[in-house]
């Protein structure tokens, strides 16, 4: 561990911790005497704790929210089409331009 720097790196082996499940410890202190202990189980070879956590944890660390993101994005853009499509005959000209303009922008992105 160093002082006077932001980052703080102690020297480990992952061979001693190859099999099985690990805890790791961090106890934090900061200038106004506040202190907090933070224990995280982990593993090397991909051992798997009993589910200890809640759902939205093992998600968060298991899941791949990159294809969540994709398909609400997906979801969003065939939602304002359907809207378009719906509420068209209302809407003045200049307001039906300026909303397709949205619509295209938030499906294609800026052209430039």
């Amino acid at each position: 561990c160093g002082t006077g720097s932001r980052v703080f790196v102690a020297p480990w082996d992952p061979s001693n911790y190859s099999v099985g499940l690990h805890n790791i410890v961090a106890e934090i202190h900061d200038s106004a005497n506040r202190s907090i202990v933070i224990t995280q189980e982990f593993s090397v070879d991909g051992s798997v704790s009993q589910l200890t956590e809640t759902g939205f944890q093992v998600a968060q660390l298991l899941g791949d929210f990159t294809l969540l993101l994709q398909i609400q994005f997906a979801g969003t853009i065939v939602y304002l089409f359907i809207l378009l499509i719906v509420i068209r005959k209302d809407l003045s000209p200049r307001i039906f331009a300026f909303y397709m303009f949205v619509v295209a922008y938030c499906a294609v992105g800026p052209l430039a």
